[in-house]
């Protein structure tokens, strides 16, 4: 049979039209489906072939354009789908597909309408808090999620915070630098004042009404376990300035030895501090 390129003449098109009808809508049986399906098991197409492909379907509407499929349509659908689960370079390959693609007023407008009055399956909400716990454990992730919270919410140091900020500059000029805007990040929690010489030491401004009921110790130990030193000054505190300025001085002064790798009970470690605190002082 003779190889090569040919031109289909309209003839030959109508012949094949008139061959085809009766053909192109008879229904396919579930072997010749299941046959085809793994004939095309792992073919792909070519750069080129792609190439011509899209060229070929520009500017034709779809088929399917405006047509809604039947219930029983999804619900094949639906169960052709169950148990399916992509490969994390699909998920890599989805995700990066649609990045840069906003999606329009209708079409958000349509999603939001279509999850109205939707509950989750206890099933799925158990797998969504398996992820979430899951991610949350990972460092970067927690300090990124934390840092964009922080960001959205366009925080501005408060009144308190202000005040301290000028104490730690009238006691310790340039050593601190403010980073309750989410600037900085430490194991989930951001720290008010941060600071920048290498002392590895963080201000927290706790406000009365924000963390009522917290101990400020766990905070404390938090960060010691990340190798730093966290002196928490509470709103209340403000009202006597003198003592909240010797509390910044005893703090800056203060000498630690850090080992944010060993293994520290944490109801040990004010006593250890007290110990390197004696030693300091009396050496």
């Amino acid at each position: 049979m003779p190889t090569g390129a040919y031109l289909r003449t309209e003839e030959y098109r109508e012949n094949m039209s008139k061959v085809m009808t009766g053909l192109r809508h008879k229904p396919m049986s579930q072997e010749g489906r299941m046959n085809i399906g793994k004939a095309q098991i792992g073919r792909k197409h070519s750069e080129e072939t792609r190439r011509r492909m899209s060229k070929a379907h520009k500017g034709r509407e779809a088929w399917n354009k405006g047509i809604s499929p039947s219930s029983e349509t999804k619900r094949k659908l639906s169960e052709a789908l169950v148990g399916r689960t992509y490969s994390e370079e699909t998920k890599r390959n989805m995700s990066k597909a649609a990045m840069g693609k906003p999606k329009s007023t209708e079409a958000r407008l349509h999603m939001s309408s279509a999850h109205k009055g939707v509950s989750l399956t206890q099933f799925h909400k158990d797998g969504i808090s398996k992820e979430s716990t899951r991610r949350w454990q990972n460092p970067t992730y927690k300090n990124k999620v934390v840092q964009a919270m922080v960001e959205a919410s366009h925080i501005r140091p408060t009144s308190p915070e202000l005040i301290v900020h000028g104490l730690l500059e009238l006691i310790c000029p340039g050593e601190y630098e403010y980073t309750g805007d989410g600037k900085i990040t430490l194991g989930g929690m951001c720290p008010d004042f941060f600071c920048i010489n290498n002392k590895k030491k963080v201000v927290e401004m706790f406000g009365d009404y924000w963390h009522r009921g917290e101990n400020s110790q766990v905070r404390i130990d938090k960060y010691f376990e990340f190798g730093y030193d966290c002196l928490v000054i509470w709103e209340h505190e403000l009202k006597n300035r003198d003592n909240v300025i010797a509390k910044i001085r005893e703090f800056s002064n203060r000498v630690r030895i850090h080992h944010p790798k060993a293994p520290v009970n944490l109801s040990q470690q004010s006593n250890m501090f007290d110990i390197l605190d004696k030693e300091v002082i009396n050496g």
